[in-house]
């Protein structure tokens, strides 16, 4: 019996891994990475409604929309334009037949920097924002 646990375990792992392909775990990397481009053009031109509307039904049951474009509105103020980012680190995880990628971003802006983290969902074609957190001292201090 124990030889039978030994030869299947390789097998079931392969099945799962290729079934994991199969629902876009290796492009989920690379559309979450496109997201953060859309999210940052999109913060850059003050389109909060638009990064709100775009979001997964998780990040929206987090805040309302009011409180959203508060947020991010005073960061854009404060922190001005996206001049540069780098990432920093990634994960992807499929999680109850969900694909979420977390992003962390080194983020230069116009008058200071910060750390952005992101969480994504991705179904098949779809990258929707479900998570966004930021970190900056020059929040505080400029």
């Amino acid at each position: 019996m124990h030889s039978i646990t030994k030869a299947l375990g390789p097998a079931l792992l392969g099945m799962l891994l290729l079934g994991m392909q199969g629902c876009g775990v290796p492009s989920a990397k690379p559309m979450a990475e496109a997201a953060v481009t859309v999210f940052h053009s999109q913060l850059d031109a003050e389109q909060f409604d638009a990064i709100w509307d775009g979001a997964d039904d998780l990040f929206r049951s987090k805040t309302s929309r009011e409180e959203y474009a508060k947020f991010v509105g005073a960061v854009h103020k404060k922190l001005g334009s996206v001049v540069n980012t780098t990432a920093q680190g990634w994960s992807v995880n499929y999680i109850n037949f969900q694909t979420r990628v977390v992003l962390r971003q080194e983020t230069q802006f116009a008058n200071g920097s910060a750390n952005e983290t992101f969480l994504y969902i991705v179904k098949g074609n779809s990258v929707k924002l479900a998570g966004y957190n930021i970190s900056s001292n020059d929040l505080i201090t400029l």
